[in-house]
């Protein structure tokens, strides 16, 4: 699985992001190719979600994409958890559906957050506002459970 990411319209006056995020797995794409979403708010929301279902040995939780009907429902059994994509309607003809590790998950999820740090960095987009200040915090606290489920070997 590898998610796509990135933040083509910033406007720091409106706290608007606004760029490419979709998901691919094997072929398929989810929601579709190229969409457009609010990406720095998804992938934060993501995060949290994660880092939230963390301790859990069983859960099912949601993550939403931001514009659209679209949603992943994530699974958690164990190390375990199963990614499918949804649409609010229940119609949906690029069904999509992932069986990775928790663990895997997050770090998909870190390599993109860090791909995303790295162009802000370079647009010089600050870290002070509320969005931006909450996805750092985030990005950071993935980051600490990544490193400490390594040194638990």
């Amino acid at each position: 699985m590898k998610i796509y990411c990135d933040i083509d319209l910033y406007n720091s006056i409106q706290k608007v992001d606004f760029g490419m995020f979709y998901i691919k797995s094997g072929e398929k794409f989810f929601p579709y190719k190229l969409w457009n979403d609010f990406s720095l708010s998804i992938l934060n929301y993501w995060i949290s979600e994660v880092i939230d279902n963390n301790d859990c040995c069983n859960a099912a939780f949601s993550v939403h994409f931001m514009e659209g009907p679209y949603y992943l429902l994530l699974e958690k059994k164990e190390d375990w958890v199963i990614i499918s994509g949804n649409k609010e309607d229940g119609i949906f003809e690029n069904a999509f559906l992932e069986k990775i590790t928790f663990s895997e998950l997050k770090q998909v999820l870190f390599e993109t957050a860090s791909l995303i740090v790295a162009k802000m960095k370079e647009l010089h987009i600050p870290s002070e506002n509320r969005l931006n200040a909450s996805f750092y915090k985030n990005f950071n606290l993935l980051g600490e459970l990544l490193s400490s489920k390594k040194s638990d070997f």
